[in-house]
């Protein structure tokens, strides 16, 4: 919560999904934003956020809307949307089926727990280019925060769509620590293919070729960040 409230930059915010309206009420308590709309579309958790709101005496500063993603919101209503803790699948539907709300934000700030490449590429469709991405580890878990803003992006390789150009880029300890981590689960998905029985045959000889690509590519990029993490010392 607290990396994805370190990036917004405007004044007003929808959050989508919001459950329990933890961020925005971090963000309104702690002077990020003067105002916030917290979207969620399960009615009990968005009465446990009213409640939580009024907890904290920011019922002027927040508002709470029933709807599914930005259903509820018309556009111009803020300047940056969160969009966290769901499938990519998910945040990319969010998006296209609201488009006219999306082309009126300045800034779209998401965090996406799978099929994050996916979500690179489309972000790339809808005119937002990719500011920065960083990694949260929180209990061996890392989650990816990708900051967005209107705009046309630099042309990404398929390595920089699947691994994150921003996250190459950043030769951070925390990456280099995720692409070790990611390798150690390629590993076991090639070796668990090996072993299933006809693994090698038709689909699963693709797959074994598709793992083996991925891992290859990984440590290209490990390889890099530990050339610059070693030049950097001396």
């Amino acid at each position: 919560m607290a990396a994805i409230a370190a990036e917004i930059q405007y004044r007003s915010i929808i959050d989508i999904g919001t459950d329990h309206a933890y961020i925005p009420i971090y963000t309104c308590q702690n002077g990020l934003t003067d105002r916030a709309i917290a979207c969620d579309i399960n009615p009990g958790p968005l009465e446990i956020a009213k409640k939580n709101i009024n907890n904290f005496g920011l019922n002027k500063m927040i508002e709470t809307r029933l709807c599914s993603g930005f259903d509820a919101v018309k556009p111009g209503e803020a300047e940056c949307a969160v969009i966290a803790g769901m499938g990519g699948g998910l945040i990319i539907d969010i998006i296209k089926n609201a488009h006219n709300v999306v082309q009126a934000l300045n800034s779209l700030i998401l965090q996406p727990q799978l099929d994050i490449p996916s979500v690179r590429r489309y972000i790339h469709l809808v005119g937002y280019r990719i500011t920065k991405e960083c990694l949260v580890e929180d209990a061996s878990k890392f989650y990816n925060v990708i900051v967005c803003e209107k705009g046309e992006d630099a042309s990404y390789t398929e390595a920089e769509y699947i691994i994150g150009k921003k996250l190459i880029e950043s030769h951070s300890e925390t990456f280099e620590k995720y692409l070790r981590k990611q390798l150690v689960s390629l590993e076991k998905i090639k070796s668990n293919i090996k072993n299933a029985e006809g693994g090698l045959e038709n689909s699963g000889k693709q797959r074994f070729q598709e793992i083996q690509s991925l891992i290859k590519m990984h440590n290209e990029i490990l390889d890099s960040t530990m050339e610059v993490d070693y030049g950097s010392k001396y």
